[in-house]
């Protein structure tokens, strides 16, 4: 599954098909790319694969994101997280981010963004 071990591997985590595959489509070029559409699935690639960011919508229908967050975190602590939401407030963001999410945006997101701010991310853990 995971073809080359040089380059970072992201994990999208969204439960809408739509935007899961418009991020894995576009950052597969840079990246190697895993996809889950519940937080059961994405705990079990973050126990089964190397993962080295996390973009993960809120909204999952099985877990909270903030609590997937939690247990994601738990699990491998310096593991970055950018959290995305479709109904985000100022609330929510600060909470996210106090559990150690690397960033926050909102839908609908800009892929440019997005892949700005990946390389910046992967940059500081020397993957850039």
């Amino acid at each position: 599954m995971i073809s080359d071990p040089g380059r970072a591997t992201i994990l999208v985590v969204d439960d809408h098909q739509g935007p899961r595959d418009l991020l894995a489509l576009d950052l597969r070029p840079s990246y190697e790319v895993l996809t889950a559409a519940t937080a059961k699935r994405a705990m079990q690639d973050l126990r089964a694969h190397r993962i080295d960011l996390v973009i993960q919508d809120v909204g999952l229908p099985d877990m909270d994101g903030l609590k997937l967050l939690q247990e994601t975190k738990a699990l491998h602590p310096q593991l970055p997280i950018i959290l995305i939401s479709g109904g985000g407030t100022v609330c929510s963001a600060d909470e996210a981010m106090q559990f150690g999410a690397a960033a926050y945006l909102l839908k609908p997101f800009n892929l440019e963004e997005i892949r700005i701010l990946i390389a910046e991310i992967l940059s500081t853990l020397g993957m850039g």
